[in-house]
């Protein structure tokens, strides 16, 4: 009868004691294919809240949509391992295009571990080493238990790779690894930041006795991935190096390249892998180069590997690719070489300060074997891997229809208006530009004057394929900058305005602006190159271009920043605040050209730009968000507007100054000018039409024959004011040098520039040189040359060189200046201790050559005055050029003179020149004696008489830009002994004045009927002279400057 109760409490007893079995959780990851690629085995993350209570990281799991399990890594990212709160799931997925894959994600509160799929990662210890093995290869890494008894030279502590398997767990450990240089060694610290099971890292750290000396390497491998991320990091007291000999259990026969040229002086790009056999070392002795940016060369590639002999299907590859340009730091110092010899490769890195990124490749060759294969390597770890476009791009976006296109070039209101008095045929200024191309009467762009008018394109919008980028990487020949970037703009471009009235972009455009604002993609201007160089402009041309297509994108103005950061940057570069070396006019040209279409699309599309960085920590004043009131663009553009001559009868308008390596008459300045007016015109009218002036100078109403430039980027219809009644100062130009003008908005009006302050951008042959004109004309004008010919050579300019055609290449420092209405005088000087032999002609420049200096004994010193001497209107003399040159060198030094001129004759100390635009001038040397004389002429396109203004040339009516013939005058003198020149021009129809040399060659005196004056120059002033620079004028003595040069010679 007791059964039931003992049943009963057998019952009791077996019941569970824990607590109530746990419970299980489940949830849904969708992942959608935005760009219709395919993307394969690729390694991704997504971030999870977890809000139930009591979830260990451990019974996280997570399967297909097939239902298979998926291995997961669980990074906790709030909470403990045993609550998460916040984790970070990794995985490798496959995903087809255009589709959406849904995740199932488990966890329980029980703390019961899920079960995970092996990946064939791990990470173990042998000793003092980490044997790390995605399960395709294997690296084995230094990491001793402890520090070393004594401090070990570093050329006898191991290398921080120690050998490499290209078949995990099979087969003999590769190469042999050597890390070299100064420093002795106390420890090499390892450190397992991550250990799997879809990925691993590995921080290695050698403790040098000397703190200041550094090595640091991290490796992070991925399951499945024939590959080893490697980021080193260092700092050495001299030059060391990492090396690696790839022969011993490799014994390779072939070496595979993804160069980017092919290799037969053509430099056309690759389309497949090079392979050349491991016979003997290169024909010309010379290493090959890694770089993970694009390089012109043959003899440079982004990848090398070592191949085993053997059947394809049994061969196996030991190997290097350098990616992640943006990871590096003085990335041009720190490329490998690469050597090879009979059964050998030797990958050479340099190590002493600095950082890189490079993959360690190991694996069987068939992963490596085309071109495609060894790209997505270098996209899938660091130009576009799956998991940023997933987690840190939008590539789907609300829209916002109350912002319709266009953006870029122009508004939509604005577009709108154009279209209207063009159906309706009203006279406005844009309308007249864009008829007058439909009708033929001007050249212009047919198929965008189709477009304005509402007419549809006369062309179709070329296509815009930006899953490109994903097909191959960063860095192939065909997507590398200025190619690609700038076809993409022009293609942004029309898709805008294709778009008017609704909203542009998609997500290949999206695509596109993260590409071309990745540092990854093109890092120059990181490491220093401007907008102005073309590659830097198309990048930053197509990023902008892209940002301003879709203003709604909720990254848009993060993109337009990141380019109005770098234009603000180059304009500041261009003209500094603290008065240093400000580029040549031709680059701050280039600079504008680049910056100004961006800031006009910023406006467009409303982006606004970001603050200047802070100077201090004080609070600054709140800054516009309109670029164009940045007082650098104010700053530029009054450079740019300052440094134009006269009226030059030729082209019968103003001339931007030609130096450098300025190209013949720069006929586009003037579109410049007119963007930056409608830039400024909303927040400073009187600046928009002081700008106007110049533009209207170039092209008066008929428009520069750019329509984008005139119609969309401008508004001809601003006002202009006229140039005549502007200001035109004075002045000296912060890095740049000095500019006097007289008589301005006369038909007498003078101007002359001497250049000093340097540029940066390497010897121009300009430095310390003058250009003069005057009664009205160019008198001695630097080059309108071209390119090629570039003159050079400072002997090829207004100014002195010294011993046998050679180069000082020293920028000149102004030491004083004063403006009168006298007169106007400016004092420069350049030292230097070298100096260059230089060609006597600039033809006999060839591409890329290079010419050697000599060391002087003593430095070489010259300093130059420069004084533009005024007269009060009445006078009959006209404004003339005095100066003076003051050589301090054992070399002898040469003064020369190039003057718009058909021919020279010399009479003495006088030279005259026969003017080729109604103009004459004479030249009169005070000192020294001309004993030795060489005259010459120089002129292009050829030297000829071609290249002369034509005989009978009306000023105001006839034109003349085919080339230009100067007259040259040298004069030589012996050591030390100063220069002191006068330079008057008169019209053909008036007299020369009578001069003659006074104080010993230390002044002049200028006589012309009852007019007379004196000139003095001289950095020790003669017997009764008062300063550096005096004037005596009708019983009237002007002291320019007193004590204002030091007079002691060097």
């Amino acid at each position: 009868m007791q059964r039931p109760f003992v049943l009963l409490l057998l019952a009791v007893l077996l019941l569970p004691t824990g607590p109530a079995a746990g419970k299980e959780y489940a949830r849904t990851l969708p992942v959608r294919e935005p760009l219709g690629h395919a993307w394969t085995d690729e390694l991704v993350h997504r971030d999870v809240t977890v809000r139930e209570a009591g979830v260990a990281a451990r019974t996280l799991a997570l399967t297909d949509a097939a239902g298979s399990a998926v291995p997961i890594q669980v990074e906790i990212l709030a909470g403990k391992p045993q609550a998460v709160q916040r984790v970070r799931l990794w995985w490798k997925m496959t995903l087809p295009p255009g589709a959406t894959v849904a995740y199932r994600l488990t966890y329980r509160d029980d703390g019961q571990p899920a079960k995970q799929p092996a990946t064939g990662l791990s990470l173990r210890r042998q000793g003092d080493r980490l044997v790390l093995s995605t399960g395709v290869s294997e690296v084995v890494l230094s990491a001793p238990a402890k520090p070393f008894g004594e401090p070990v030279s570093l050329a006898k502590a191991p290398a921080p790779i120690l050998g490499v398997r290209p078949a995990a767990g099979q087969g003999p450990w590769c190469g042999t690894w050597r890390l070299g240089g100064s420093g002795t060694v106390m420890a090499i610290q390892a450190a397992v930041e991550a250990d799997g099971p879809v990925w691993a890292r590995v921080r290695l750290r050698y403790v040098f006795t000397d703190t200041k000396q550094r090595y640091e390497m991290t490796v992070r491998a991925v399951a499945g991935e024939p590959w080893f991320d490697l980021q080193e990091s260092y700092d050495f007291p001299s030059r060391g190096r990492f090396l690696c000999i790839l022969k011993d259990g490799l014994q390779p026969t072939e070496a595979w390249w993804l160069p980017w040229f092919l290799g037969d002086g053509s430099l056309r790009p690759v389309e497949a892998i090079r392979r050349e056999p491991l016979a003997a070392a290169r024909p010309d002795g010379l290493p090959a180069l890694l770089r993970p940016v694009l390089a012109h060369s043959a003899d440079a590639a982004q990848a090398c590997l070592a191949v085993s002999a053997g059947d394809d299907g049994d061969r196996t590859a030991v190997g290097a690719a350098m990616i992640a340009p943006a990871d590096w730091d003085r990335l041009y110092e720190q490329v490998p070489a690469v050597r090879t010899a009979a059964g050998a490769l030797a990958l050479d890195f340099p190590v002493q300060a600095g950082r890189r990124r490079w993959l360690l490749l190991a694996g069987p060759a068939g992963r490596f074997d085309t071109m495609a294969a060894l790209q997505d390597l270098a996209r899938r770890t660091a130009d576009v891997p799956l998991d940023r476009v997933l987690a840190q791009y939008v590539l789907e976006w609300d829209r916002d229809a109350a912002r319709p296109a266009p953006h870029i070039l122009t508004t939509a209101e604005r577009l709108d208006r154009l279209r209207a008095d063009l159906a309706e045929g009203r006279d406005t200024p844009a309308a007249r530009l864009v008829m007058q191309v439909l009708d033929g009467e001007a050249e212009g762009d047919q198929a965008l004057a189709e477009c304005l008018a509402g007419r549809g394109f006369g062309v179709a919008a070329p296509p815009i394929d930006a899953v490109q980028v994903l097909a191959r990487s960063y860095q192939d020949a065909l997507l590398v900058p200025p190619a690609y970037p700038e076809q993409v703009a022009a293609a942004l471009a029309w898709a805008d305005l294709a778009s008017a009235g609704r909203p542009a972009g998609s997500p290949g455009h999206a695509l596109l602006a993260y590409t071309f604002t990745d540092p990854n993609y093109w890092p120059g201007w990181a490491s220093g190159s401007g907008t102005a160089v073309p590659r830097e402009r198309a990048v930053v041309t197509a990023a902008a271009y892209a940002a301003a297509m879709m203003p709604d994108h909720p990254h848009a103005k993060r993109w337009m920043a990141s380019v109005l950061r770098r234009v603000r940057a180059d304009l500041r570069r261009a003209v500094p605040a603290d008065g240093g070396p400000a580029v040549s006019p031709t680059r701050l040209v280039e600079t504008l050209r680049a910056a100004l279409p961006l800031m006009r699309a910023a406006q467009n599309a409303g982006l606004p730009a970001p603050p200047a960085p802070a100077a201090a920590p004080a609070p600054q004043p709140a800054e516009s968000p309109d670029p164009f009131a940045w007082p650098e663009v104010t700053a530029a553009m009054e450079m740019l507007r300052n440094l134009h001559t006269p009226p030059d009868p030729r082209l019968g308008r103003r001339v931007l100054v030609p130096t450098g390596d300025a190209p013949p008459w720069q006929v586009d300045v003037g579109r410049l000018f007119g963007i930056a007016a409608a830039g400024v015109h909303p927040s400073n009218p009187g600046r928009a039409a002081l700008w106007m002036g110049v533009y209207r100078d170039y092209y008066g109403d008929g428009g520069s024959g750019d329509l984008a430039a005139d119609v969309l980027l401008g508004d001809p219809a601003l006002p202009a004011a006229p140039l005549a009644k502007a200001d035109w100062p004075s002045q000296a130009v912060p890095g740049f040098g000095v500019v006097f003008r007289s008589r301005v908005g006369t038909p007498r009006e003078t101007f002359v520039t001497l250049r000093c302050g340097g540029t940066g951008e390497g010897p121009r042959g300009d430095e310390m040189s003058f250009t003069f004109a005057g009664a009205g004309a160019p008198v001695a004008p630097a080059w309108n040359a071209p390119a090629d010919p570039r003159p050079s050579q400072e002997h090829m300019h207004n100014r002195l060189n010294f011993g046998e055609d050679e180069n000082m290449d020293a920028p000149g420092r102004l030491l004083a200046v004063r403006n009168t209405p006298d007169a106007a005088v400016a004092v420069a000087e350049a030292r230097t201790n070298h100096l260059r032999r230089m060609p006597r002609w600039p033809e006999e420049i060839g591409p890329g050559a290079t010419f050697s200096r000599r060391r002087l004994d003593r430095p070489a010193r010259y300093r130059r005055y420069v004084v533009l001497v005024r007269h009060p209107e009445g006078s009959a003399l006209e404004d003339y050029l005095v100066v003076r040159d003051e050589p301090a060198s054992a070399e002898p030094a040469t003064f020369n003179l190039f003057v718009l001129a058909r021919r020279v004759q010399q009479e003495d100390r006088v030279f005259r020149f026969d003017g080729q635009l109604g103009v004459d001038a004479v030249l009169f040397l005070a000192t020294p004696p001309p004993e030795s004389v060489t005259l010459a002429e120089w002129g292009w396109p050829d030297r000829g008489t071609d290249a002369a203004v034509p005989e009978g040339f009306v000023a105001g009516h006839d034109r003349h830009r085919q080339g230009e013939l100067q007259q040259w005058v040298r004069l030589r003198a012996r050591p030390g002994q100063p220069f002191l020149a006068v330079l008057y021009p008169y019209r053909k129809d008036a007299e020369p004045p009578q001069m003659e040399a006074l104080a010993d060659g230390g002044g002049v005196r200028v006589t012309l009927g009852r007019e007379s004056e004196e000139v003095y120059l001289a950095s020790t002033p003669g017997r009764g002279v008062d300063g550096e620079a005096v004037i005596r004028r009708g019983g009237k003595t002007t002291v320019l400057l007193q004590k204002a040069v030091p007079a002691e010679q060097p």
